[in-house]
């Protein structure tokens, strides 16, 4: 897994280079009225984050489904619909039950996938409704659970085919952006901070994980996937809602057991920064605190704010004697092992 945190950013950018032509050329010809995202585990998690970029710069309805509920519930699809799915394998057995119930329908497809290449029963079989685009992970086939060079690869691709779809340019920025994954992916500061909060965290067997609009899927991939899976610990990620209306009262006398807040701060010029400094300072007169801050003042400071954590899930897996990159109750390739 260390191996591949330190490729993380490489991988963006090399996805993002090799698929420029691509995504350029989709979106000029791409005809619409309805976005679906879907994904399974992180993958779903990018849709959520992913579509806050959207929100600002898309005309279309939008809706990020998870594949599961895609594939039982079937919301109204034709063939206006465009379906994008998320899958690292290509084979994911949620996505592909969704990706057959779509098809169905008569809806056009785009698969983001790291399975380079048409293999039986995977999301090829899409091919001829929409285009297939491939990240491409300096390590292949990425095998380390919380998979964060395709998360990166993944996210940096969505975000360039959702701006060009709006019509915005925004590809530079996705290159700067992954530009600074990298950086902070092999700075040794960076990582000695991280070990240092994990050594912290390590303490506890677990603990709160709070992020706001777009950083809530961040605290839900630290939470449930870097934390959880990775590190074996229970973790819950929270958002505004389930923080001032639930998790405050876990501070009352009555609870002898507080936990610790992990917290993705927002830029300091974000309007919501206050608001969440507000939290971080109030928990921390009750149990102890530790900051995400983001380390560039833009749109896309979310995704060079998943670095840091990464390495501090990975060290503190480390320290409990924990192989961070590996699952033994359930299978992650096919979702056939539980």
């Amino acid at each position: 897994m260390r191996s591949h945190i330190l490729k993380q950013g490489i991988s963006a950018k090399k996805t993002l280079e090799q698929n420029k032509l691509k995504v350029e050329n989709f979106a000029a010809d791409a005809e619409f009225d309805r976005i679906i995202i879907n994904g399974a585990g992180d993958k779903y998690l990018i849709g959520l984050t992913a579509s806050y970029l959207w929100r600002k710069l898309g005309r279309e309805p939008l809706d990020v489904l998870h594949s599961r509920d895609l594939a039982e519930n079937q919301p109204y699809m034709d063939e206006n619909t465009l379906v994008i799915y998320l899958s690292q394998s290509g084979k994911t057995e949620d996505t592909m039950r969704a990706a057959k119930a779509a098809n169905k329908a008569g809806a056009q497809s785009l698969v983001i996938t790291n399975l380079r290449e048409p293999v039986k029963d995977s999301l090829w079989f899409l091919k001829d409704t929409g285009p297939v685009f491939t990240t491409h992970t300096e390590i292949y086939p990425e095998v380390a659970l919380p998979s964060t060079m395709t998360y990166h690869s993944t996210l940096s691709l969505l975000w360039h085919t959702l701006g060009e779809l709006a019509g915005k340019d925004i590809y530079s920025k996705l290159l700067v952006s992954a530009e600074k994954v990298h950086e902070l992916s092999i700075d040794q500061i960076t990582e000695r901070h991280a070990r240092e909060t994990a050594e912290k965290l390590s303490k506890y067997s677990s603990r709160y994980v709070f992020g706001d609009g777009p950083r809530y899927g961040l605290a839900r991939k630290l939470g449930l996937i870097m934390f959880m899976e990775g590190v074996k610990v229970n973790a819950f990620p929270l958002e505004t809602e389930d923080f001032l209306h639930s998790a405050i009262e876990t501070l009352e006398h009555e609870n002898k057991d507080k936990l610790p807040l992990v917290i993705f701060n927002p830029p300091k010029t974000h309007g919501f920064y206050k608001h969440s400094e507000k939290v971080a300072k109030f928990w921390e007169d009750f149990a102890p605190v530790y900051r995400i801050e983001a380390p560039t003042n833009d749109e896309f400071s979310v995704q060079s704010q998943m670095v840091m954590p990464t390495w501090i899930a990975y060290h503190e897996a480390i320290l409990r004697g924990v192989d961070p990159g590996v699952s033994h109750l359930v299978n992650k390739v096919r979702g056939s092992g539980f």
